[in-house]
């Protein structure tokens, strides 16, 4: 039977990313607890309203080291032009 979990701690849905929360963290209580904070970025579980380019969005103050590697991949440094020597 599908029930609910009475030892599962309740969840609060994520708010949607507006104008009104720009710069605030989920889960809310974050803001107020700069511990709590440091602890869910460190579990990679916070997220930052941020403003894109053309909108709202959450996302996730900390990078995985694997991101990383796969950001470096798909940019190319800009390299000197290569001469060629007269023939």
């Amino acid at each position: 039977m599908w029930g609910a979990d009475s030892s599962a701690p309740m969840v609060t849905p994520r708010p949607s990313c507006t104008a009104t929360l720009h710069g605030k963290m989920w889960p809310e209580e974050a803001n107020a607890d700069r511990n709590l904070a440091i602890q869910l970025a460190r579990e990679g579980k916070l997220m930052i309203c941020n403003h894109g380019p053309w909108r709202y969005h959450w996302e996730a103050p900390t990078v995985h080291i694997r991101e990383l590697k796969e950001r470096g991949q798909k940019r190319k440094p800009n390299a000197p032009l290569e001469t060629r020597p007269a023939s």
